[in-house]
């Protein structure tokens, strides 16, 4: 009976399946072939999603320097593109909104100077005695001053201040 050498390489035995000899410089260059294939990819993909967040530099220079490492530093990146629109945006709004705000004044503006139409007879809320008599117009108002029936003392409701106003302090009845 023939003995055997496991680490023998290249002679054949009954049952065994002859294992061939591996060269050294052949698994190097294989292996370096395929790292070098590995790194191209990643620069690839690095540049892709660099130029997907407005930074194609970057992209390009951490998968160069790191590989696929690089690919999933440029990942983490914030996304210029976004931070980029979301400031237009507030921008954009912040003008319309001064533009609306400019435009709310102007027509302030117009309604306090245009003069009151034709046949418009100015109202006054009125109480006396803790009692709202309802909106009166201010040529009642006037006459029931002089008869007795209000007195300077007695309340409008003022709606620029959004409170009761003595008689008195009323501009429209001077």
């Amino acid at each position: 009976m023939k003995s055997f050498s496991p680490g023998l390489r290249g002679t054949s035995y009954p049952g065994w399946i002859p294992v061939p000899s591996i060269n050294p410089e052949w698994v190097a260059s294989e292996r370096t072939g395929e790292f070098f294939l590995i790194w191209i990819f990643s620069m690839i993909i690095g540049c892709m999603i660099g130029a997907a967040k407005d930074r194609v530099g970057s992209g390009f220079v951490w998968s160069f320097l790191f590989g696929p490492l690089g690919v999933l530093v440029v990942l983490c990146l914030p996304n210029l593109k976004k931070q980029k629109e979301e400031t237009e945006r507030k921008q954009q709004l912040a003008l319309q909104l001064q533009l609306q705000q400019a435009q709310l004044q102007k027509l302030d503006q117009i309604h306090r100077s245009a003069p009151p139409p034709p046949g418009y007879e100015p109202k006054l809320r009125i109480a006396s005695n803790g009692q709202d008599l309802g909106e009166m117009p201010v040529a009642t108002v006037k006459l029931m001053l002089k008869s007795g029936k209000l007195t300077p003392q007695d309340y409008y409701f003022d709606a620029d201040s959004n409170d009761w106003m003595q008689l008195d302090c009323c501009t429209a009845l001077v």
